[in-house]
């Protein structure tokens, strides 16, 4: 039930309102009394947090043709489409999200939760196989029987006792010398690995420095949650593509320094042909927990092909420059990544 109660003026805005007028003329709200009902409210917060209005089917329809999107909004169609950076939040996020479901889904995250777990029982193995070791030392001084003894020894040789010195051919080694000569790594037994908390570890091993003890406990944390640091990695990945974005636009800029587009919309460019490739990867991996192989391949091919068809219409080039220019481009873009993919993984690290 709607609470209406209309007035002269508009409750935001002031402005005088005409007579029987139900939104503002002036700033579009509602004429009412101010209170919702609390569908209502669900309704409007909802529409504020995703926006996802009509103008959402137009702004489909529109990317389905490479680079007419662009050139739409380069002719002042901005009302019926998404915002270029709200477009590429979304579909980027929505691509990241069906990225981490696949993950956890896969045999990747069991393949890595399975080596943890093995790490695990074959601590467990050793450390049992050594107190076995312990016992049958202890009982060859205290046993006088020879059948008692023959006894332990053949029990101990079933559970493949290991020597006492097992441990320290058992263990996880971390030589991290990044800052010196006088940083050092640790060799770390599986049984303190497991058991013992990152600060213990490092005290008892005897880290020394800032650097090296950052580095140090990072790296077991990353022995004791591989899954969990490379799930933090993909959510990272829509900040790398973000900051990505303005050096794309640059190198645009540079090569099609002749075109009169200003350096926003070379940047306006490059968010909307990256939300067409999330959105085409994200509908692959929605219907498709392991796509087909030839439709992987005909995606990869199509994220090739659509940016270079984008290129030509939006930059209205004929086919050789602009297939040099989209070289130029891919290269610089392959360099981009790389770097970008590394400094998002240092930080990753560092902040795992």
């Amino acid at each position: 039930m709607e609470n209406e109660s209309p007035t002269q003026f508009c409750r935001n805005c002031n402005a005088p309102l005409p007579e029987g007028a139900q939104y503002c003329p002036n700033c579009s709200q509602r004429n009412h009394d101010g209170r919702f009902t609390f569908w209502e409210f669900m309704t409007e917060a909802l529409g504020n947090l995703f926006n996802l209005d009509n103008r959402i089917f137009g702004t489909l329809k529109a990317m389905v043709i490479p680079g007419k999107l662009t050139t739409a909004y380069f002719e002042g169609k901005h009302i019926r489409f998404y915002h270029p950076l709200r477009l590429f939040m979304l579909t980027g996020l929505a691509l990241i999200s069906i990225i981490t479901v696949r993950y956890r889904q896969g045999a990747s995250y069991a393949k890595m939760e399975k080596t943890v777990v093995e790490m695990e029982r074959n601590n467990t193995e050793n450390q049992l196989k050594i107190h076995l070791d312990s016992i049958r030392h202890n009982l060859d001084k205290e046993l006088q029987n020879p059948v008692a003894i023959a006894a332990v020894d053949t029990f101990c040789a079933r559970a493949e006792v290991l020597s006492i010195d097992s441990i320290g051919r058992d263990s996880a080694s971390f030589n991290i010398a990044l800052f010196g000569d006088k940083t050092k790594g640790i060799t770390v037994s599986n049984r303190d690995l497991f058991e013992l908390p990152v600060d213990s570890i490092l005290n008892k091993y005897q880290a020394k420095g800032f650097w090296n003890r950052l580095l140090i406990s990072r790296s077991i944390r990353m022995m004791k949650g591989v899954n969990e640091f490379l799930l933090s990695m993909f959510s990272n990945i829509i900040w790398m593509m973000l900051v990505m974005m303005p050096m794309l636009a640059l190198c645009l800029k540079l090569l099609y320094y002749k075109k009169p587009y200003l350096f926003y919309e070379h940047l306006i460019f490059s968010m909307h042909v990256h939300s067409a490739l999330f959105l085409l990867f994200f509908l692959l991996l929605a219907f498709y927990q392991t796509p087909p192989e030839w439709m992987q391949v005909s995606a990869m091919l199509l994220s090739i092909i659509y940016p270079f068809i984008a290129l030509k219409r939006v930059y209205k080039e004929g086919i050789f420059k602009t297939t040099v220019k989209y070289i130029i481009i891919s290269m610089a873009y392959s360099v981009l990544i790389i770097f970008s993919f590394v400094f998002m993984a240092i930080i990753s690290f560092a902040l795992f």
